[in-house]
């Protein structure tokens, strides 16, 4: 997960399983409006998953899970 600006905020395994390390950093990303990422291997680059800048913004969509 990375913040607005990029700053990396955290990360979480899948040890936790897929669905529990994706709802834990969606949790962490609306709280903190900052944007997911899944890496599907440790070699390969970052995909945008969830984006969460706008979140709780009167008007604004967030942009949902692939």
């Amino acid at each position: 997960m990375r913040d607005k600006k990029g700053t990396y905020m955290g990360g979480y395994s899948e040890k936790l399983g897929l669905s529990n390390a994706m709802a834990w950093a969606t949790d962490c990303a609306k709280q903190s409006r900052g944007i997911v990422y899944f890496r599907k291997a440790p070699e390969l680059e970052e995909e945008e998953v969830a984006n969460f800048l706008d979140y709780g913004r009167k008007g604004k969509k967030v942009k949902p899970l692939k």
